[in-house]
């Protein structure tokens, strides 16, 4: 308090307006990069649903794959093969589209090549093989005995178990970025909270320190000044010990005060010195008064004693 009173009355004000600036600026700057961590997360979050979208595309054309080749083994109609067709462009665009949001995640790019080396397998070690044996009507049964052997359902079941491994991994980093959102809202309305109610205590704080630093010396120093100007020389003028303006006022008040005492001493020599040189005065007139009649009584009784010193010459 001593220092922060002895500061020049221009920096008391630019230490408060400071310390309120500074609390903003910092409460501000770490709600800043919680909105920016919200953007991000948001971001990831959109671009993780993208991921998990497409995954499901690349599901759907591999059920239509599978639907397709399994109506054709079945009905031997070759339009039940469109939607093998159709599948397998589908799966192929979606492939390259989610090796492309996955590119800076080298774990998820291996997972998606294993899913891409499967379902080639599934295609050409199974589908086109049934496809290519039901061409010909002596290798139909051979084809649906490829079929019935469970190879298709075993390539297809490692096809899915990938496909359900990578929505595992997308579905649980979608999790943590929505963890990460929630916890960036919760901090920025922590922060906007703590940092207006800061903002206000250290408004309040520095407005009482100015108070007490500036406002109250100066209505105990117009005190001082009004009591001195009835002529009250026995009060005590405040603040005189500090280093600011105010103790310069504070100075000049001193200053002013010894000069009524002094001229209060004056006054009192002076009206002495005239009590004294009155009495001087007094004195030589009753002395003046009373030596006239004396004088008189000399004279007379020195003629007195002349005349009769004469008669006692003269004799009878």
């Amino acid at each position: 308090m001593n220092t922060f009173a002895n500061l020049p009355i221009s920096r008391k004000l630019m230490t408060a307006f400071a310390a309120v600036v500074a609390v903003i600026i910092v409460s501000s700057g770490i709600v800043y990069d919680r909105l920016r961590a919200i953007e991000w997360a948001k971001d990831r979050r959109i671009h993780t649903t993208d991921v998990l979208d497409t995954l499901q595309d690349l599901k759907e054309a591999m059920l239509d794959q599978e639907t397709g080749v399994r109506g054709y083994l079945i009905s031997g109609d070759q339009n039940f093969l469109e939607p093998y067709h159709k599948g397998g462009d589908s799966f192929s665009a979606a492939i390259r589209k989610i090796k492309d949001l996955t590119s800076n995640n080298g774990a998820e790019q291996n997972r998606f090549d294993e899913l891409n080396e499967l379902a080639k397998k599934w295609r050409l070690e199974v589908a086109e093989r049934e496809i290519a044996l039901m061409a010909r009507p002596e290798t139909r049964e051979e084809a649906r005995g490829l079929e019935g052997s469970g190879a298709g359902k075993t390539a297809m079941n490692g096809l899915r178990a990938k496909v359900d491994e990578i929505d595992r991994v997308e579905r649980d980093l979608l999790a943590r970025r929505d963890a990460a959102q929630r916890q960036a809202y919760a901090t920025a309305y922590t922060m906007t909270v703590v940092g207006a109610a800061a903002s206000l205590f250290i408004a309040v704080l520095m407005g009482v320190l100015l108070t007490r630093g500036i406002a109250t010396p100066i209505t105990r120093m117009t005190g001082a000044m009004a009591a001195l100007a009835k002529g009250d020389i026995s009060i005590e003028v405040p603040e005189v010990d500090r280093n600011d303006e105010i103790g310069a006022m504070a100075a000049a008040v001193q200053v002013f005060k010894e000069s009524i005492i002094e001229r209060q001493k004056t006054q009192a020599e002076l009206a002495h010195a005239n009590r004294v040189a009155t009495m001087g005065q007094l004195t030589a007139s009753i002395a003046h008064e009373v030596n006239q009649p004396i004088s008189a009584v000399v004279t007379n009784a020195d003629a007195a004693l002349n005349w009769l010193g004469a008669q006692t010459r003269q004799g009878p």
